[in-house]
């Protein structure tokens, strides 16, 4: 793997540790974007706290200073990967939580989105977007379906981000996840060997392949085949499952 400059915007999240520790190792050097610096800088015994890396707390509804600090950034990121995920409450509509599950899973990865590529191409950098997506973006249930929209229409955002920059060789990539152990979802799988659920660490080796090879779409070949058959059950039928 040659040595990249890399941004991780949501760098707290189970995953996005899981990928950082494996650039590290690769030589890279790593902006890490986060809300909680000190959870950071505390994790496993300080292995972030190296001189290959910057920690950078932030609060993601300030796009402005998100703005400033990338182009303050000496060394020029030609990779940006966006881990920011929030899975909710969708049981119970509320207005508050509603905004909060689309803020997080759409309006500020694509905010982030348009930012980064237009550094990019300001910059002249044939560089490498990667943003998570969901499965839960491929079709509806009940459980989540706020999640689900939210991740739905970052998914369709990005497929006409990838078309629109094309022609300035941008890859961008939609990393569409399923069920991975991580704090997120602890709550709705309380047995964790369920064969749904992806190991993070074998999770950000294959995202890291996915992106070293700027491939357009990351998607585990079991979620494939699960998908493939959810999205063939009729809606009169689909409708009245409880999954």
């Amino acid at each position: 793997m040659k040595k990249n400059n890399i941004i991780i915007i949501g760098a707290n999240s189970d995953i996005a540790k899981e990928i950082s520790k494996k650039y590290l190792k690769n030589n890279c050097f790593l902006y890490l974007f986060t809300r909680n610096k000190k959870d950071l800088e505390n994790y496993e015994s300080g292995i972030f706290l190296n001189d290959k890396i910057e920690i950078i707390e932030y609060d993601y509804s300030d796009v402005d200073y998100f703005i400033k600090k990338l182009e303050s950034l000496q060394n020029k990121p030609n990779i940006a990967l966006i881990a920011n995920g929030y899975l909710g409450n969708n049981k119970i509509y509320s207005k508050h939580e509603f905004n909060k599950i689309f803020e997080i899973n759409h309006f500020i990865p694509v905010k982030y989105s348009e930012v980064i590529i237009s550094y990019f191409v300001k910059n002249n950098i044939k560089g490498i977007l990667a943003v998570f997506a969901s499965v839960a973006g491929l079709r509806g249930r009940s459980k989540n379906y706020i999640y689900g929209s939210a991740k739905s229409a970052l998914i369709t955002y990005l497929s006409g981000l990838r078309q629109k920059y094309s022609i300035y060789e941008i890859s961008i990539t939609t990393i569409i996840l399923g069920f991975v152990n991580t704090k997120m979802i602890k709550n709705e799988f309380k047995n964790s060997k369920s064969f749904l659920i992806d190991d993070p660490n074998k999770i950000a080796n294959s995202i890291i392949k996915a992106v070293d090879k700027k491939k357009e779409l990351y998607f585990p070949y079991k979620w494939k085949l699960i998908m493939l058959i959810i999205n063939l059950i009729p809606e009169n039928i689909f409708k009245k499952l409880n999954f």
